[in-house]
């Protein structure tokens, strides 16, 4: 499952995330901007192992989750043993 395709189909525990009712931006800052509120939610949030668990399986390279930012999710799998794959780059065929 893809970013994207998380917003279309999403898992079973979801229903319990509490930031389903929290508008997107919080959890998609820009460069720069404060990711405390992201966090706090994440923090008291019954599924959030849940959701890091599914962000570090799909790669997400943006936003907050499970509490983590994308550069703790690389940490956790660097330190973890997970490969660490980079988007690959578009070629066209010929």
């Amino acid at each position: 499952m893809s970013g994207l395709d998380f917003f279309f189909d999403r898992p079973d525990w979801w229903d319990n995330a509490a930031c389903r009712t929290s508008h997107p931006d919080v959890f998609f800052p820009t460069r720069g901007e404060d990711t405390h509120e992201a966090k706090a939610i994440c923090a008291g949030c019954p599924v959030a192992s849940e959701c890091l668990a599914g962000a570090l399986e799909r790669r997400e390279m943006f936003g907050i989750w499970g509490g983590r930012s994308e550069r703790q999710r690389r940490r956790i799998r660097s330190t973890s043993g997970m490969t660490v794959h980079h988007q690959p780059t578009f070629e066209p065929e010929e």
